[in-house]
Order: structure tokens, then sequence, then C-alpha cells
């Protein structure tokens, strides 16, 4: 059987659909839920502890 593009690409474990198109955006589901009490999530600006990604000014290692 002749691998597809997206054979080379799909290992069973993504987060994403085995066939997917050119172009097209994919938005995994998020599976982390925990939350920031109330206080913290204003302050922060999101309630979820997962997305909570400040800017530091610097490039990630």
């Amino acid at each position: 059987m002749e691998k597809t593009t997206n054979d080379f690409f799909y290992d069973g474990t993504s987060v994403f659909p085995k066939n997917v198109s050119v172009a097209m955006a994919y938005i995994p589901f998020q599976q982390d839920t925990t939350e920031f009490d109330v206080k913290t999530a204003l302050k922060k600006g999101t309630l979820f502890v997962v997305l909570d990604k400040p800017y530091t000014g610097v490039k990630p290692r």
C-alpha cells in the first residue's frame, strides 16, 4: 500500500485527525481544565492555568 503524506506524520497518538487537509487550521480540545481562583484569574487575564503564558520578552529555551 502506498503511503500518503499524512501517514508519515501520524503516529497514532496525535490529538489531530489522521487525514488533515493542507492549509487547514486544527485546534485541539483543551484537556487540562485546572482553574485559577477568581481573583488570580482576573489579575492574570485567564481562568485556565494552562493558558497562562506571560510575555517575558525573551525567547524560551
